[in-house]
């Protein structure tokens, strides 16, 4: 993920170079659609410093951040990085820069920020769900696994149970969440094989269940040899 964060960085630094007086009338969408007297009062030598400014900036804090983060922080905290704050940058970008604007585009610019901001909320929302874990909960006659993508598994249905130390080579994640080690939900295999994950990758132990229906599950936790011998038990009492 760190490279993710240096690219990233680099490729926001080479956006605030792109835009230059020549061709903004063409890369500039908003700046495009107006008309020559709006134009002409648009500021735009002005607007282009800002727009390198900010994303000169933006790239260089990214990059940083994400280097700091990888030496001394966690993994998680760096995917959250790289999701969450070009979007709150971004909104602070269009609120700074909204005088350059016409009125009726001015109007409009709560909206985007608005926009911008709940999907900042909702991704940061899903990143601490993600990580709150997942728990395994025993009933009469069910095993449920709690939280996100949670799984309500019949005793009656599972056909083999098993420690293994290795998960199969994902190749897809088909509706889950994937952050840092942490995979939730499901996945498709290299093989074709559709699985549902809930595991934390950086453990060395995992419980395979497979049940009737072929489908498989892979769990684990702080407590996975635990988590199995229940299994077990409520498996032999079925």
């Amino acid at each position: 993920m760190l490279y993710v964060a240096i690219g990233l960085g680099l490729f926001f630094i080479g956006i605030g170079f792109v835009i230059t007086s020549n061709n903004a009338k063409h890369l500039l969408s908003n700046y495009r659609s107006m008309s020559s007297e709006d134009q002409a009062a648009f500021g735009l030598d002005d607007y282009i410093k800002e727009f390198r400014s900010f994303h000169t900036f933006l790239g260089l804090t990214l990059i940083l951040s994400g280097i700091l983060i990888n030496q001394f922080g966690s993994p998680n905290l760096l995917e959250f990085l790289v999701g969450v704050y070009p979007i709150l940058a971004y909104a602070y970008f269009i609120y700074k820069t909204k005088h350059f604007n016409s009125e009726r585009e001015q109007k409009r610019i709560k909206y985007y920020i608005g926009l911008l901001g709940l999907i900042a909320v909702a991704l940061t929302a899903l990143f601490f769900y993600s990580m709150a874990g997942n728990d395994i909960l025993f009933h009469e006659h069910s095993i449920e696994v709690t939280g996100m993508y949670g799984e309500d598994i019949q005793v009656n249905d599972i056909e083999s149970l098993d420690l293994v130390a290795e998960l199969p080579e994902i190749k897809l994640r088909v509706n889950g969440s994937s952050i840092g080690s942490k995979l939730v939900g499901s996945f498709k295999t290299s093989s074709g094989k559709r699985v549902k994950m809930f595991v934390d990758k950086s453990r060395s132990t995992f419980i395979r269940i497979e049940t009737r229906n072929k489908a498989l599950i892979f769990y684990n936790s702080e407590t996975t040899k635990t988590d199995f011998k229940l299994m077990e038990k409520a498996i032999n009492q079925k």
